[in-house]
């Protein structure tokens, strides 16, 4: 960074912010936009912690948290960046620990199709480990934070599926019913159908 070192999260800015010619470092695994409300705080990292934190989504998470804490009044401008930062560290812990972060803050869940990819690719990591029940709650909470249509079908017919494995034939055609869109491909139409009657006991268990 240029004009020697940037301020740490625990420095008061003092006048050094944007508009006064402060500088502020960024961790390699903050993008611009997290950059940007850093620096409009005149808040920066260090060396060290630049390096701490390449690529360390609860690392810059922790960071921007402590940021937001000691100017709560900004705390708006930052929380796209935690959202960012929370998603990342959601795809970079263990499973289990994604699962632990992921119930200690859902309210960082990115909204949108962002929020909705990070729960479903968390569920088929616990599943990956025969841990259904987690799986089950998260797929669910994909399915309905999505948009009604095609990503919501899909989503309806991956907890079918699973609700069929654990022989919940009812919660499966609830999912189904609940997940029902208009003008799907004709694939994913028809592994709907096959669910669809194996719930409902027309299909082969």
């Amino acid at each position: 960074c240029a004009g020697g070192r940037a301020l740490s999260p625990l420095d008061h800015p003092g006048g050094g912010g944007v508009g006064d010619g402060g500088d502020a470092c960024l961790a390699q695994g903050i993008d611009h936009a997290d950059h940007d409300a850093m620096r409009d705080l005149g808040v920066g990292v260090d060396g060290g912690q630049t390096r701490a934190l390449g690529g360390d989504g609860r690392g810059a998470l922790a960071l921007l948290r402590e940021t937001a804490a000691l100017f709560p009044d900004r705390a708006a401008v930052l929380d796209p960046a935690m959202r960012r930062s929370f998603a990342e560290a959601l795809a970079q812990e263990t499973p289990l620990g994604a699962v632990a972060l992921h119930d200690a803050n859902p309210e960082l869940l990115p909204a949108g199709a962002e929020g909705v990819a990070a729960l479903a690719v968390l569920a088929e990591r616990l599943m990956a480990l025969d841990l259904p029940g987690r799986a089950l709650t998260l797929l669910r909470e994909a399915m309905q934070r999505a948009p009604a249509g095609e990503h919501r079908a899909a989503l309806g017919a991956r907890l079918a599926h699973l609700h069929l494995s654990e022989r919940e034939n009812a919660a499966a055609a609830t999912t189904l019913a609940a997940s029902a869109a208009p003008d799907l491909p004709d694939t994913l139409r028809l592994e709907r159908a096959i669910l669809a009657a194996r719930a409902t006991g027309r299909g082969e268990a």
